[in-house]
Formats: C-alpha cells, sequence, structure tokens
C-alpha cells in the first residue's frame, strides 16, 4: 500500500521517489510525508498498544481490504489507516450478508481520528458499535478480528468501564483494599 501511495498502481520495487514529489503539499492533494506524520501521530496518541499488540493491519489497500475479507465469516472485521485522511485516521471494515441473500459485501466506517479517539479510545468504540437491523434491533456487527480472533478476546483487555449515571468511561482499575479515586484527566467535566 505504501508504495502506491507513493507511486500509484505501476509501483516497483525500483521505483524512486524526488525530493519534490515526498514533500509537495498541494491542497486538495497532500503530500505523502503528510499523511505519514499524520497515521505516526495517531499510532503514538491513540494506538500504540493495539499496533504493537498486532490488532491493527495497518496499510493496507482498500482493493487488498476486500480482497482478505470476501471469504471471511459474516461479522469478520479487520482495522486498517485510511488513506484518505490527511490528518491520520483509521478506519474498521466487516464482511456482512449481501442484499436479499446475495453475495456478502464489505461494509466501512468512516475514519476515526484524533477528534473521535480523544473522546472515546478504539476498543470502547468498536465494543459499542451498533446498526440497526432490519427489526429495528440494534446489533454489533463486529464480531471477529480478522483472520478470526472473537472480538472480546482481541480487545477485552483495553475495554474501560462506565460508571452508572455519568457518561464518563474510566479505566478498569484492580481491585484494592484501599478505596478508588478515578484519575482527574478521565474524569474532568465541560470546562466552564
Amino acid at each position: 500500500m505504501l508504495a502506491e501511495k507513493l507511486f500509484g498502481p505501476e509501483a516497483t520495487p525500483a521505483s524512486t521517489l524526488t525530493w519534490a514529489k515526498f514533500a509537495k503539499d498541494n491542497p486538495p492533494i497532500f503530500s505523502f510525508w503528510t499523511w505519514l506524520d499524520g497515521i505516526l501521530s495517531l499510532i503514538r496518541d491513540h494506538l500504540a498498544q493495539l499496533w504493537k499488540d498486532g490488532h491493527i493491519m495497518g496499510f493496507v489497500s482498500r482493493k487488498r481490504e476486500r480482497q482478505l475479507l470476501k471469504r471471511k465469516q459474516m461479522g469478520t472485521f479487520l482495522l486498517r489507516f485510511s488513506e484518505s485522511s490527511r490528518e491520520g485516521g483509521i478506519t474498521c471494515s466487516w464482511v456482512e450478508p449481501g442484499e436479499k441473500g446475495g453475495s456478502p459485501k464489505v461494509r466501512s466506517v468512516e475514519p476515526y481520528t484524533r477528534t473521535e479517539l480523544t473522546s472515546l479510545p478504539l476498543p470502547d468504540i468498536i465494543h459499542d458499535y451498533q446498526l440497526v437491523a432490519a427489526e429495528n434491533i440494534p446489533e454489533n456487527p463486529l464480531k471477529f478480528l480478522y483472520p478470526g480472533t472473537p472480538r472480546d478476546e482481541a480487545f477485552g483487555k483495553y475495554y474501560t468501564e462506565r460508571r452508572e449515571g455519568t457518561a464518563a468511561r474510566l479505566a478498569p482499575q484492580p481491585l484494592l483494599a484501599q478505596p478508588w479515586a478515578p484519575h482527574p484527566q478521565l474524569c474532568q467535566g465541560p470546562s466552564v
């Protein structure tokens, strides 16, 4: 994917890149460096442990994503970096039934950027994601992390807890004999 991003579909191992093309930053097209820097910042600030643990496929093109998912069971999903998000984004794509019993199709969400991931960590987004099924019943279509790991097995250790009566999400705490005090940054309300 990285070679295609730099050189297009004609990329070969012998392809070379001029500095001018590497650093080009003219809207609406942004430079490879701008795009890569956005992704690296996103990993550093919001996705480091998921990346280290191998839960993010990462640099995969849309075309390759569809090839990987098309023969997988319904609900299989993968996480990849957005090719079109200037500031760095991660998207989730999954397999769902085709219309009227047709071939399965791959569906994707708009990329999550630092804006969304600052408010809610990616594992919680994955855990809470819902679509309304035909019977108007909310359902999470994300069942198996590619190639087939159950979602909660892959992401369970990253989920945060919700305290009743508040929208704040708190990191799970080990059971201690002393009273628990939430981390001040996680429980700050809106500034006045």
